[in-house]
């Protein structure tokens, strides 16, 4: 059974399917708990290897993960959901899975997981490691669920398949903190950083001919470094500010021509506008100011 949110979920000895959400789910409790009770009952020598979500490079079927992935690259990703995620990497799985044959417990089950991450932090390695742009908003779980009923809803008239659904939004509302360390005591489980999975699914996905690009070290050179530079550097300002309102920036014609060229991976621009780059500055306004040109700002310490 799921934990409630809060609370960390480790291995269990028996697999009820009543409990579980999905189809997909209850076929995997039954499975599961037919091989425990063939190793009690016929003496098989088998042992479980349970894993989160799944990501990473060689995904030929496009699951959903990446799926989100290839749309923010792609540029097709102006909306996010505020929900969490846990990924491990293929390639740990795969080698956890070898792992378990030669020291896995027969009997015993192991959680195969990484990190707790929210769609927001995992949009911004995207953007990071695939020099794309983030989504400019995530909605809360509870609209997304609204708006995921209304599309199922078409969809079946349509009989089309849903952007959304309603058990996405549960994959993503759900607890999804797992320990696993008992596959790392017993089996030698080891987990890369996301960035580094990301990094190189972003490599797969272009060596593939999923990302379209060309030229690509011309397309996100000088002016994106900046662009991402100068948006961090007023998102953290942004948490010193003490005033109401929502404050206007004013920098030189040169740096919002720098950040407006920007480009991503496919070499199209990140910021088609002022007003879609004062929505990722979380500013009111943009406004350019000449008299800025070649000044440097300091404080009363001098940094």
């Amino acid at each position: 059974p799921e934990a409630p949110k809060g609370s960390v979920m480790k291995e269990i000895s028996y697999y009820d399917p009543e409990p579980v959400i999905s189809a997909y789910g209850k076929s995997k409790a039954m499975a599961s708990q037919l091989v425990l009770d063939a190793v009690k009952n016929q003496h098989l020598n088998a042992c479980l290897v349970l894993p989160s979500g799944i990501l990473g490079p060689g995904d030929n079927a496009i699951g959903q993960v990446t799926d989100g992935l290839l749309k923010q690259m792609n540029g097709e990703a102006a909306i996010g959901i505020n929900g969490t995620f846990n990924l491990c990497d293929v390639r740990d799985l795969a080698n956890a899975v070898i792992l378990a044959v030669e020291n896995g417990k027969s009997g015993e089950s192991y959680i195969l997981a990484n990190e707790v991450i929210t769609y927001p932090e995992f949009a911004n390695i995207v953007a990071k490691e695939g020099r794309c742009k983030r989504p400019l908003f995530f909605l809360p779980l509870p609209l997304a669920s609204f708006v995921a009923n209304i599309l199922e809803k078409q969809a079946q008239k349509k009989g089309s398949t849903p952007a959304l659904t309603k058990y996405m939004i549960y994959n993503l509302s759900r607890n999804n903190a797992f320990d696993s360390s008992k596959a790392k005591k017993d089996l030698g489980y080891k987990t890369r950083p996301f960035h580094e999975t990301i990094r190189d699914e972003i490599a797969w996905l272009k060596e593939i001919g999923k990302l379209q690009g060309t030229n690509t070290a011309a397309n996100f050179g000088e002016n994106y470094i900046i662009a991402e530079a100068m948006i961090n550097t007023v998102l953290y300002a942004r948490e010193d500010y003490k005033g109401t309102g929502t404050p206007d920036l004013f920098i030189t014609p040169h740096m919002l021509n720098q950040m407006l060229l920007a480009r991503d991976i496919n070499g199209r621009r990140i910021y088609s506008s002022k007003t879609e780059l004062a929505t990722a500055l979380n500013v009111g306004s943009i406004n350019t100011a000449e008299q800025f040109e070649g000044k440097t700002r300091t404080t009363s310490d001098n940094k």
